[in-house]
């Protein structure tokens, strides 16, 4: 999608038809037995919810690793901010993490988690081109997420981030 100098990409509207409707689906088809569902996968970690139990090693190669390793073993309700935008950036648990990524950056789209203003943002914005293809609804709201504050964005984050982020959406699914 081509940037418009009247917003900050130009949509068809198809496009906008696309995002109001997923929206709206989505509204309309979280039943409370979905809600006690996404509650009770909320009180699961990672670990448990993939159903991969990693060795526990003797010895961790890196903190990274170790870190991981610790990570995956706390409910998904109980992560920091942190916590997710380092399992994010490593692509762990990312189906499960999304949505409150997500949550998140509806709040506050410069959410800070250890190194920098807006560092959930950009951790979400490094997933991968075949994730956002097999997850279409999230895609939309992440940028309708960031279509609604690309001057913030653009003011706090600066000129490259925010380009950065205009190309990973414009060349999206």
């Amino acid at each position: 999608m081509p940037f418009s100098s009247s917003g900050f990409f130009a949509t068809s509207g198809s496009s906008e038809a696309k995002i109001a409707s997923a929206q709206s689906a989505k509204n309309h088809t979280q039943t409370r037995w979905q809600q006690a569902e996404i509650t009770q996968m909320q009180t699961k970690s990672i670990e448990q919810l993939e159903k991969d139990i990693w060795k526990n090693p003797s010895e961790f190669p890196t903190d990274l690793v170790e870190k991981c390793y610790r990570y995956r073993k706390i409910s998904i309700a109980e992560l920091t901010n942190e916590q997710i935008r380092l399992l994010i950036s490593q692509k762990i648990g990312i189906d499960y993490l999304i949505e409150i990524a997500l949550e998140k950056l509806e709040r506050n789209i410069l959410t800070e988690c250890d190194f920098y203003e807006g560092d959930l943002l950009m951790a979400v914005s490094g997933l991968p081109i075949e994730f956002w293809k097999e997850n279409q609804t999230e895609f939309l709201n992440f940028k309708t997420i960031v279509e609604r504050n690309s001057e913030l964005i653009k003011i706090e984050l600066g000129e490259k981030k925010f380009d950065k982020l205009k190309n990973i959406i414009e060349n999206g699914i």
